[in-house]
């Protein structure tokens, strides 16, 4: 607005309008809606639901909420009672759409209990990320009988190869291999949060196999560490969208691969702050 009023227009969710309010440097929320706003005390604030005090409003009627746990590219999680929680509030006729892909990542003490049999909710899930079956483009849903028929008459019947189908069924029976893949992942995210702290940057929490390192600058400032990074033949990702673009995406790779990342990112940094 003219007068300098920041407004985020949620009506298509049926959630009305939230405020930021300069008072406290945050964002206030219409108060039947119970939805409280995480944010940080400086100027780079993050804006986020926070589920622990999400109330469905009794005014919401069929609604699809999509949601990711853990989440990409950020790399964050929800607590297991966190989304258990919201999955027991959510009213009849509404449906929540879960992407699990990074599901395997988690630890067993963050896994949502989710009966399978619930019709509020379907879950998706792949062979691409800790199985590394990207390639055979398997994946998964896990919902209610009744639903799992809804969809099937709206799937591509004939997007699944024989031997890919044959190469998750034997994956699902490999344990020890998933065990490893999980064990490297889990040191090479800490590996690649020590890089992060020795450039002076900050690393993210993580629960999937990449970390994403908040770069201490804006988005171009992180699109600039990206692009010095690539010229020295390291390619990582970053998120597209602000505030979150501030980040850059660094992969769970090898030693060898993190022994380069290490060596690059210097560089990168010197280079980005000489250009911007």
């Amino acid at each position: 607005y003219e007068d300098g009023t920041l407004a985020l227009d949620m009506s298509s969710l049926g959630l009305g309008t939230v405020f930021y309010d300069a008072e406290v440097d945050g964002f206030t929320w219409p108060e039947q809606y119970g939805v409280g706003i995480q944010f940080r005390p400086d100027d780079r604030w993050v804006l986020a639901l926070d589920l622990k005090q999400y109330v469905w409003s009794e005014s919401i009627e069929t609604i699809t909420v999509m949601g990711t746990n853990p989440d990409n590219p950020m790399s964050s999680w929800h607590p297991r009672e966190t989304v258990e929680a919201m999955v027991r509030d959510m009213p009849e006729g509404c449906l929540l759409v879960l992407d699990e892909a990074y599901a395997q990542f988690l630890a067993p003490e963050d896994v949502p209990r989710i009966d399978p049999a619930d019709p509020r909710v379907v879950r998706f899930r792949t062979f691409s990320k800790a199985y590394g079956m990207a390639g055979a483009r398997v994946g998964y849903g896990i919902a209610a009988p009744d639903l799992i028929t809804a969809f099937n008459k709206v799937r591509n019947h004939f997007g699944m190869a024989r031997i890919s189908q044959a190469g998750a069924l034997a994956a699902l029976q490999d344990h020890g291999y998933l065990a490893e893949v999980l064990r490297k992942v889990a040191e090479a995210r800490a590996r690649i949060a020590e890089i992060a702290a020795a450039a002076g940057l900050t690393a993210l929490p993580s629960a999937t196999n990449f970390v994403a390192i908040d770069c201490g600058g804006d988005g171009e400032f992180a699109r600039a560490v990206l692009k010095h990074l690539i010229e020295q033949g390291i390619f990582v990702r970053m998120p597209f969208v602000a505030p979150q673009d501030r980040c850059i995406r660094v992969s769970a790779g090898t030693p060898a691969d993190l022994d380069a990342f290490a060596e690059a990112l210097p560089t990168a940094l010197d280079r980005a702050r000489a250009q911007t």
